[in-house]
């Protein structure tokens, strides 16, 4: 399902896109040969907004460790939040490792920002983290306490 038009998407979440609207896809993402192919690599430069949800779930297990850098990473963050806020986005919880993984701490704040408010808002709404109801997330978003 592609992103909404930013003209309809919520503010928190256009704020993303906005924060993180100067970051580039590298013309090609190093990526582990032995569990994917070019293919994988090519279909992660659609645009973004447009990346489907199993592609980015796919990426963000994959980001850093087997797919890309930390600097590449960033460039995925708005698609990856903005979908983290669906119901059916089973990778909630890898996604504080993969900020950690990224740097997040360092990130300057208009960057940090709008992720802090946007998973807030998610957080907020347990209801739209599939059949997780969230708890807390401490501050630096390392964990999160789950129960069904």
């Amino acid at each position: 399902m592609p992103s909404l038009s930013a003209d309809s998407r919520p503010a928190h979440i256009q704020a993303l896109y906005e924060a993180f609207g100067d970051r580039t896809i590298p013309k090609e993402l190093s990526y582990c040969t032995y569990c994917d192919d070019a293919e994988y690599e090519r279909s992660l430069h659609h645009p973004l907004a447009t990346l489907p949800r199993a592609l980015v779930g796919k990426y963000l297990a994959d980001a850093i460790h087997h797919t890309g850098s930390a600097e590449d990473f960033l460039y995925f963050v708005p698609r990856i939040v903005e979908l983290e806020a669906e119901e059916s986005f089973t990778f909630f919880f890898v996604l504080p490792d993969r900020l950690k993984s990224a740097g997040f701490d360092g990130w300057p704040a208009p960057m940090r920002g709008p992720v802090l408010r946007a998973r807030s808002y998610v957080l907020d709404a347990p209801q739209r983290v599939g059949r997780y109801h969230v708890r807390r997330v401490d501050s630096r978003l390392e964990f999160a306490e789950v129960w069904e």
